[in-house]
């Protein structure tokens, strides 16, 4: 996983090589949280999760996600 500031933002970074719309590893996870943390906004460019599939995002939202302490 890949993840790059946004030139000339003050938060934000665009994140390469996460596949969001599969499975996620717990090693990615912890990633994508970290970047999170760091960059406060990530962009996932083209990414299409189907409607019918939950998504680590609406887990954490629901209190369910697996982010690290």
């Amino acid at each position: 996983m890949d993840v790059t500031p946004i030139p000339g933002a003050a938060l934000g970074a665009v994140v390469h090589g996460a596949h969001v719309s599969g499975d996620m590893d717990d090693t990615q996870v912890e990633e994508v949280w970290a970047a999170l943390d760091a960059h406060l906004v990530l962009v996932f460019r083209g990414h299409q999760t189907p409607p019918t599939r939950t998504s680590w995002p609406s887990a954490a939202a629901s209190g369910t996600s697996r982010r690290p302490a």
